[in-house]
């Protein structure tokens, strides 16, 4: 009975930790891309005509990013843990902004962002995982 509980909480410790790691790579990950970004914006390599747009493509992809090393880790419950990860990046980026940002407020844009965070991660999350082989007859 003890070595079950120990598997329980080892394995939760597993997928938490995934979802931690894959949740703050996927964070990283998505800042240094949107501080390239806004250094080919501010060069005048990138027009600002769909900036926008192209951040939220940034965070779906960073967030697929770590949903999918998260994943990996974590070795099951794949689309949870991914969409965990990528909502928990989300998450930071939203965090990240309300701390830089005196002006923003909790509105549809920040709603935005943490619904493309848990796209990318849940993306991953149905992408990846071990799949049970098929049994031979």
């Amino acid at each position: 009975m003890r070595k079950k509980e120990e598997d329980g909480n080892s394995k939760r410790t597993k997928i938490v930790t995934s979802i931690l790691i894959g949740g703050v790579a996927a964070f990283v990950c998505c800042m240094v891309i949107l501080a390239v970004l806004a250094a080919l914006v501010t060069g005048g390599k990138v027009g600002e005509r769909n900036l926008y747009q192209l951040a939220l493509a940034i965070c779906v992809a960073a967030g697929f990013v770590g949903g999918r090393m998260a994943v990996k880790r974590a070795g099951s419950c794949a689309l949870p843990v991914g969409a965990c990860a990528g909502l928990l990046s989300a998450a930071l980026l939203v965090i990240v902004g309300f701390l830089c940002i005196e002006t923003m407020e909790l509105g549809y844009g920040a709603l935005i962002v943490l619904v493309c965070g848990l796209a990318g991660g849940a993306a991953a999350g149905l992408l990846g995982g071990k799949r049970k082989k098929k049994k031979r007859k």
